[in-house]
């Protein structure tokens, strides 16, 4: 009897989407992982001062993972003295509002760089016509653990986004598996 029960309560929850965490998943792990797992950032010199509370903000989502040693706190000075920055260029219309890069020792993140494309308009307060800067950066911040690209496009680590956009300021399920599956 309770064999019987339990196999329909299954039965009912995966009819409903509602699949065992470890067997739902679609992130993708990328190379490297910070040692320890601290990332220290700095803002840029041009990066605009009502840009700072939301990128906090983003940084936060991913520091606030229950379950994960992963801590990014935003540190002018170490940030610097690490190479880690936070910051606004002019790529032109490459068709990315976002980008990170790294440098390497081995297997470990020594250096990042997290950039905002200022070809496309940002705002802070979700508005139609403009990027979302917390919700970018709360992407750009997990390419920066490693994470790369999920295939859930409720995901933060889904590849795209568009402008207005704030869903993902915060974690989706499967964000959350990639960075306990790292740290």
């Amino acid at each position: 009897m309770k064999r019987g029960v339990i196999i329909c309560v299954l039965a009912v929850a995966l009819s409903l989407g509602m699949a065992p965490p470890e067997s739902a998943h679609a992130y993708s792990l990328g190379y490297g992982r910070f040692s320890p797992p601290t990332g220290y950032w700095a803002t840029g010199t041009l990066f605009p001062s009502a840009w700072v509370t939301p990128a906090i903000n983003a940084s936060n989502a991913w520091t606030n993972v229950m379950a994960c040693d992963f801590v990014w706190s935003r540190n002018q000075v170490l940030g610097q003295l690490n190479g880690n920055y936070v910051t606004n260029y002019n790529n032109g219309a490459d068709g990315k509002p976002g980008n990170t890069v790294y440098s390497y020792n081995g297997t470990t993140i020594i250096q990042l760089r997290i950039n905002l494309n200022t070809y496309y308009p940002f705002a802070t307060d979700g508005r139609s016509t403009a990027y979302d800067v917390q919700n970018t950066l709360t992407h750009e911040f997990g390419h920066g653990l490693p994470l790369n690209h999920s295939t859930y496009t409720a995901a933060t680590m889904f590849a795209y986004t568009s402008k207005g956009e704030t869903l993902k300021r915060s974690l989706y399920s499967d964000d959350i598996y990639g960075i306990q599956a790292l740290y």
